[in-house]
């Protein structure tokens, strides 16, 4: 949810206002994940071992940490600062050379390839649809 709705929110809103709110939301749920792997004892978001949050998370940082896909539609004052977040970028060095992981990921230009319509505002699906009508991506 801290990352879902707000990355469609910022692709999909046309008011710059909104944006920059859906970014700061964002900023704040990854902030928060950040003092969790802080806090955690391993190199995963909860410990030692990878668990149901970093599944969770990992295609939501391959889109925005790694593809960069808020960068690329809407530019770099959409960009996370990750020298500010060194446990998550630690943790993205790790999870994302698990063969496990790595075998599952799309080519980076090729997925981001894929959210130009709803930067474009051309995007004819259920969460586009949802988050033109002020609700919540991670409801549908």
């Amino acid at each position: 949810r801290a990352c879902c709705s707000p990355f469609y929110q910022i692709l999909v809103r046309k008011d710059q206002a909104e944006r920059e709110a859906a970014f700061q939301d964002l900023v704040a749920g990854v902030d928060e994940l950040e003092a969790k792997a802080a806090a955690a004892p391993g190199p995963f978001l909860a410990g030692e071992a990878l668990t149901i949050v970093d599944l969770a998370f990992i295609p939501w940082a391959f889109r925005i940490m790694v593809c960069k896909i808020l960068e690329r539609f809407r530019g770099d004052a959409f960009a996370l600062d990750m020298a500010k977040r060194p446990c998550l970028s630690s943790w993205i060095d790790k999870v994302f050379e698990l063969p496990a992981v790595k075998a599952t990921l799309p080519e980076p230009r090729a997925l981001s390839d894929t959210y130009k319509r709803y930067a474009d505002g051309t995007a004819q699906s259920q969460v586009a649809e949802a988050v033109r009508q002020g609700k919540a991506a991670h409801s549908v």
